[in-house]
């Protein structure tokens, strides 16, 4: 089992709500000039297209994606700057250490891993 550091968990508990979420902004990623709408993401996945639009829909608020000018239902991956490199490691490691990142996310961290602010 791999250890994850320590800045990597912060980000994980700080910023990511579940797997469902991880997976939808790394499908992103994949694909940043793609314009995907819940119904889209949830059949790349295969989830549920509701549960896929809310999570786009709060991606977009919390600044991962952003809503297209030209498609009012498509959404592509826009994550803030201080995101793309721990976005780029959990992209690295999430598909062979996937049960690591999973714990993180659904567990507590300890007070010194989480973020102050």
């Amino acid at each position: 089992m791999i250890n994850l550091p320590p800045s990597l968990q912060r980000f994980i508990f700080n910023h990511i709500g579940s797997v469902q979420e991880l997976e939808v902004i790394l499908l992103l990623r994949a694909w940043p000039e793609r314009l995907w709408s819940g119904a889209t993401v949830a059949r790349e996945l295969k989830r549920d297209a509701y549960s896929c639009d809310k999570c786009l829909a709060d991606l977009v608020r919390r600044g991962f994606a952003a809503r297209s000018s030209i498609d009012p239902d498509g959404v592509r991956y826009a994550p803030q700057p201080w995101s793309d490199q721990p976005l780029t490691l959990l992209a690295h490691l999430y598909p062979r250490h996937w049960t690591a990142v999973a714990r993180v996310i659904s567990s507590k961290a300890p007070a010194d891993a989480r973020d102050p602010k």
